[in-house]
């Protein structure tokens, strides 16, 4: 099953916890002004996972990291628009969003 994840469209920093695949996970995002570019930490059980993740679009974002204990289902970014576009400081959230699809 395919959902969006809302993020939070007012800061340039924050964590959420949200629930893939049966298990719990902190995922916190942060805003890198000078690139115009959003980049996401994975955490679980207050341990990082996988930091540093910049957020690009057409690609599974988690792919690279599966030998780490990483959600198994597929994060990805989801331009509405049609355009493609990676996530920017006023497009993330808005015409952007991060889309999980699960594993099955």
């Amino acid at each position: 099953m395919k959902y969006s994840i809302r993020v939070n469209k007012e800061t340039d920093a924050y964590s959420m916890s949200v629930e893939m695949d049966g298990q719990v996970f902190d995922l916190s995002f942060h805003y890198n002004k000078r690139e115009d570019r959003w980049y996401l930490r994975v955490s679980r059980n207050d341990a990082i996972v996988v930091d540093g993740i910049k957020l690009v679009h057409g690609t599974d974002l988690l792919s690279q990291y599966r030998a780490y204990d990483v959600p198994a289902g597929i994060l990805s970014i989801v331009d509405s628009s049609g355009l493609y576009n990676d996530p920017s400081s006023s497009e993330f959230g808005n015409t952007i969003q991060l889309q999980y699809d699960e594993a099955i």
